[in-house]
């Protein structure tokens, strides 16, 4: 066999285990949260990232956490306006009602 092999995880297992180890997502998923429309924008936090590391890595860590909270049902990003919010699932397409 060649190539290399994945396994995919449940999304709400990877949500749990990035939210368990992840402080970054932590602090993300917490501030957003606290947020009466549950947005904010990104600056804040490569503020904060700014003020412990290198620009690139700054910038790096803020890439991993934007595509490991949007793989976790976690937050969303909107880069027209650089702003996060947290994930809201979108209703079901069967939940229409129907007349009998």
């Amino acid at each position: 066999m060649t190539g290399v092999q994945t396994c995919a995880l449940p999304i709400w297992l990877f949500r749990e285990a990035a939210l368990a180890n992840v402080t970054l997502l932590q602090q993300m998923n917490s501030a957003l949260a606290s947020k009466s429309d549950h947005t904010m924008p990104l600056e804040f936090f490569r503020d904060l990232l700014h003020e412990h590391f290198a620009e690139a890595e700054a910038e790096r860590q803020i890439d991993t956490a934007l595509n490991w909270g949007r793989s976790g049902d976690i937050l969303t990003y909107q880069p027209n306006n650089d702003r996060l919010s947290l994930y809201t699932p979108a209703p079901p397409a069967d939940s229409e009602e129907v007349e009998v």
